[in-house]
């Protein structure tokens, strides 16, 4: 089965332009924003525990599986994913 990585399909800043982004912002790195941006008394001390991701048509095929979810969450699914491949339009 084909599987698709959600973060393939989204275009972010690649290194060099997250580099101009840092600098532009006086930071060295991400971990420094965050560290700057985010107090650490709210912050985790660990790892989040969530399961290996899942491609889209694994988890529409789950979703079938929960026949009182899938009649209310297909439709909506289906719309939002046509949203995305049409990078956030409606039109």
């Amino acid at each position: 089965m084909f599987k698709e990585n959600f973060s393939n399909r989204h275009i972010g800043p690649n290194s060099s332009e997250l580099e101009i982004i840092l600098k532009t912002i006086g930071v060295e790195s991400v971990e420094e924003l965050l560290n700057q941006t985010i107090p650490d008394n709210i912050r985790l001390k660990k790892d989040l525990d969530i399961p290996e991701g899942i491609s889209e048509m694994e988890f529409l095929n789950e979703i079938k599986k929960k026949k009182h979810l899938s009649r209310f969450l297909i439709p909506k699914l289906r719309a939002f994913s046509g949203f995305l491949a049409n990078n956030g339009s409606s039109t």
